[in-house]
């Protein structure tokens, strides 16, 4: 269903209402149905954070990532991927007092380790990262944030690839968060 005020589409989730009535398709690929419970949903997470066999400096960053606050007030959880969506999904949380993932604890201190700067090299910086145990480490903490959803969630994910953590991690985890009511996807801040 689109709202025609605001540009929005909602999946109902929780009971099933409108559950798959309209979804954003992500570039490259079919959206997946955030139905209850996780049914139907055609991704799965690219990687296992539980498995422990990843390099101690990996294992050290999941660890301490389990242990962050990445809660937020009900209604006001805000996600976002694609190009130009991380600037309108910020621009909509402060207008409205919501949390991008990088406005909780967590997002803060996760961004603050610079994953993707401080690149793995086996001689020169062999305690830094490679880009997939860094999308690793970000993809938990996504879900993570995701799982800590409550009441409407909103989403701004236009364009985004079908790959990347919004719809292989998030929206999986929203539609079988119970304390999820509806993600809304918006197109505009306001």
């Amino acid at each position: 269903m689109i709202d025609e005020m605001g540009g929005r589409d909602s999946v109902e989730t929780g009971d099933g209402a409108g559950a798959g009535d309209a979804q954003a398709s992500p570039a490259g690929g079919e959206a997946p149905n955030l139905g209850v419970g996780g049914e139907d949903l055609q991704y799965d997470l690219p990687l296992d954070h539980t498995q422990k066999a990843h390099r101690p400096e990996v294992q050290n960053l999941l660890d301490q990532v389990e242990a962050r606050d990445v809660s937020t007030p009900r209604d006001g959880a805000v996600f976002y991927s694609g190009p130009g969506n991380g600037d309108l999904a910020r621009q909509f949380a402060d207008e409205t007092g919501r949390m991008t993932i990088e406005d909780t604890e967590g997002g803060k201190w996760l961004s603050e380790q610079k994953l993707y700067e401080n690149v793995y090299d086996p001689d020169a910086n062999p305690t830094g990262l490679t880009d997939s145990e860094a999308n690793l480490v970000w993809s938990r903490l996504s879900q993570r944030y995701a799982e800590q959803a409550s009441g409407e969630a909103f989403a701004f994910v236009r364009g985004a690839n079908a790959d990347r953590v919004f719809w292989s991690t998030e929206a999986k985890t929203l539609s079988a968060n119970s304390n999820v009511t509806k993600v809304t996807t918006l197109t505009e801040a306001t």
